[in-house]
């Protein structure tokens, strides 16, 4: 993931756009096309922060989840700690000061 956030110009203004599709299943299985080995969660933890380094995330989605396919809240669950990441680390960098 650094080898990523490496190409990503500093001083921005950043939208995020998790697609779940693209999301390891075992942290997101309510999707219609599960990639076994994809994005896994500290991977998007590391992303999500780094990027809120680089510059001023403005908004971030995550698209693509089928909530009949959720096994036990797995994949909600996992959404709502990607937010809250995001939101614990503008809160820590400053953003509503």
């Amino acid at each position: 993931m650094q080898a990523v956030l490496d190409r990503i110009p500093d001083g921005g203004r950043y939208y995020l756009t998790i697609d779940a599709d693209g999301v390891d299943p075992t942290i997101m299985p309510a999707v219609a096309g599960p990639a076994p080995g994809g994005v896994t969660y500290d991977q998007m933890r590391m992303l999500i922060h780094g990027l809120v380094g680089k510059g001023r995330v403005v908004g971030m989605d995550i698209v693509e989840i089928t909530p009949k396919r959720d096994i036990n809240g797995i994949t909600a669950i996992t959404a709502g700690r990607f937010i809250c990441n995001l939101i614990g680390k503008t809160v820590r960098a400053g953003y509503f000061d």
